[in-house]
């Protein structure tokens, strides 16, 4: 029975895909307006939580294939990047806001606890 039940909630390849892509373009929009309102905005808790349910949704997909987890290069390759470059077609025009984008997605991608917030509490100015 539990495998049945785990099997329900795995999805393939091409949807895990789809999900992250989506989730992922609305994750990095909400990037660049806590970069340029900074951390000291009204709006910061509220797109922070927002980031979080994003990113804890496809931390929690599991592909059929396997039965595991996304790995942090899928969760790179289809969610932070929103399965394209950190460039002009995602919004990246500042090399600044590069840099610090992709130290935010690799410390996101390389702990698993870490908290959207903490992150960008810390890497901000």
């Amino acid at each position: 029975m539990k495998v049945h039940i785990l099997n329900e909630m795995a999805m393939t390849r091409t949807e895990a895909i789809s999900i992250c892509m989506d989730l992922g373009k609305k994750f990095i929009e909400h990037f660049h307006k806590i970069y340029s309102e900074g951390k000291t905005s009204e709006n910061f808790n509220h797109h922070c939580a927002e980031m979080q349910s994003w990113l804890d949704k496809c931390k929690s997909i599991k592909l059929k294939s396997n039965n595991k987890y996304l790995t942090p290069v899928n969760l790179i390759d289809w969610f932070f990047t929103a399965g394209g470059c950190i460039d002009e077609d995602n919004g990246f025009t500042d090399y600044a806001e590069i840099d610090t984008y992709n130290e935010f997605i690799l410390a996101l991608a390389a702990n698993k606890d870490i908290k959207v917030k903490n992150v960008l509490q810390q890497i901000l100015h």
